[in-house]
């Protein structure tokens, strides 16, 4: 099967022809954050985690793509950090 296309616009990149990792959408340029956004839902993203702890773009997603799915799961830098060293967060 053939690799998915990466995104241009989105800070965004398939590891998986169905998972795609990245950061947030841009938080000073609305143009450009809805255009990141459009982005992602061409290529096909139907679920977003956001794990941010400082901000979240839920409600910005659900104004512009209703029915998008995205769940904000907040954890801090050292809590991930913490789930590294303890194998926590190991596949």
């Amino acid at each position: 099967m053939p690799s998915p296309t990466q995104p241009s616009v989105a800070n965004a990149h398939f590891v998986t022809e169905q998972v795609a990792v990245g950061g947030e959408l841009d938080t000073y340029d609305e143009q450009l954050a809805i255009r990141q956004l459009a982005e992602l839902v061409e290529l096909g993203i139907t679920h977003i985690l956001d794990v941010r702890q400082e901000w979240n773009d839920e409600d910005f997603v659900a104004q512009l793509v209703p029915g998008k799915h995205l769940l904000h799961a907040s954890a801090s830098d050292l809590d991930l950090a913490s789930a590294l060293r303890s194998g926590r967060a190991t596949g």
